[in-house]
């Protein structure tokens, strides 16, 4: 029997805390390799060192943070679309192995542009204020489309080539969610670090993951209604 009153929207908000509790350390768990590197890299001394660490991590975002992503947008987008009692173990596992070459593509791909870009603005200074203000739009950009490639990942049974494509297309058609989408994931990243640090490990991932694919569900079912009422 379904509670109503305080004590029910109490019991409500507990639950949602516990699912997205679970599905972070989940996402943790499954990241272990580049969290653990990650923080050693923090009491590395030597520049040779750190290049070192960041590099191994930079080769295992492919294999590791891409595919556990993806199965965390999986769980969220279940909840997203009305199915909250899913058990979130199995859940986060199926997605994880439905998606991991296309989760291994994308990531060898948004990895390398990345780096590449890095190299390219560290090449020609970030002291430059005209290279810091042309790199902050490009960031936010690069940002909204792997949003963009995780939620269609999840959501729609495309291609990978087609996939990429339509993460460039929705940002063309709704730019304004996707960048709100990349803001609020700066927002919550700030948050977690400056002011609540204990949510780190806890609902960080989760939470930006559930705002991500619910702006994405908002400007995906506006585009598939408007299209339904242009065929009628």
């Amino acid at each position: 029997m379904e509670m109503t009153g305080l004590i029910g929207r109490l019991l409500n908000i507990s639950q949602w805390i516990v699912r997205l509790i679970g599905v972070n350390l989940l996402w943790c768990l499954f990241n272990f390799p580049i969290i653990y590197l990650i923080i050693n890299t923090m009491f590395i001394r030597t520049e040779s060192n750190s290049l070192l660490m960041i590099y191994t991590i930079a080769l295992l975002l492919p294999f590791v943070f891409y595919p556990a992503t993806t199965a965390l947008f999986g769980v969220v987008r279940r909840w997203v679309i009305g199915d909250a009692h899913a058990e979130i173990m199995k859940l986060y596992w199926r997605y994880y192995k439905e998606n991991y070459m296309r989760s291994v593509l994308g990531g060898l791909v948004f990895t390398s542009i990345s780096f590449s870009l890095f190299y390219y603005f560290f090449a020609l200074g970030f002291s430059s204020s005209y290279i810091v203000y042309f790199s902050i739009p490009i960031g936010i950009f690069f940002v909204a489309i792997i949003q963009n490639f995780f939620s269609l990942t999840v959501h729609c049974h495309l291609s990978f080539l087609v996939t990429l494509k339509q993460s460039l297309l929705l940002f063309s058609m709704h730019p304004f969610t996707s960048i709100l989408s990349v803001l609020v994931t700066i927002a919550i990243f700030y948050v977690s670090f400056f002011v609540f640090t204990f949510l780190i490990p806890f609902m960080i991932a989760s939470s930006i993951a559930y705002i991500v694919f619910g702006n994405f569900y908002i400007s995906f079912s506006k585009i598939t209604s408007k299209l339904k009422t242009q065929t009628i």
